[in-house]
């Protein structure tokens, strides 16, 4: 995830040199219909890649709620790759596809961190009142790496709870396994508890 995300940046930066002035105002999907579009699909690209190791992360540890936005906001964003810059449905899902994913966040950290519930509606507002942001293109694109910076914050925290699950499940069946050898015979009841490897 996090090789991903500095790929996209290094992707975005090369676009940014590459396209010169008034590349900043450019939303991402133009950058496919110019002169370096495969950059440009490469970015997309990078973007549907960390979709899918979200959801699959999510699965994975049993978050249905990430794991149905962040598949529903991949197929999105696969449809935004796949239209055209200036036609009414690709602005549509455009723009539904950041407001999907700062109501997620927004749900998610108002219901976990009393202290952080602030923070995330104010840095889209905050993002409105730099200067150099005052064109679609230079929000959208901000956006998108605000997005990807929660996104790996949230990867980090959904590893976990699949990693513990598994471990006590380790637990569990060890415990079985040794109480059904002392029960046939094989195993004496005072031998050492062998311990599961971590």
């Amino acid at each position: 995830m996090k090789g991903a995300s500095l790929a996209l940046l290094g992707v975005l930066a090369a676009l940014h040199w590459l396209e010169g002035d008034g590349a900043v105002a450019l939303p991402l999907s133009m950058f496919r219909d110019g002169k370096n579009a495969g950059l440009g699909y490469s970015a997309f690209a990078l973007l549907i890649f960390m979709g899918i190791v979200m959801t699959r992360a999510a699965h994975r540890s049993g978050d249905s709620l990430t794991c149905r936005v962040y598949g529903v906001g991949t197929i999105m964003l696969a449809l935004v790759a796949a239209t055209p810059s200036i036609h009414p449905f690709h602005i549509l899902v455009s723009l539904a596809l950041p407001a999907i994913f700062q109501a997620f966040y927004f749900r998610l950290l108002y219901s976990v961190a009393g202290s952080w519930r602030a923070l995330l509606p104010s840095v889209p507002l905050l993002l409105l009142l730099v200067p150099s942001l005052h064109s679609y293109g230079a929000l959208q694109k901000s956006m998108i790496l605000y997005v990807v910076v929660l996104a790996n914050l949230h990867y980090g925290l959904l590893s976990r709870p699949w990693r513990t699950n598994a471990r006590k499940r380790t637990d569990s069946g060890t415990s079985r396994n040794l109480d059904r050898l002392i029960a046939e015979g094989w195993v004496e009841n005072n031998a050492p508890v062998p311990r599961p490897c971590r």
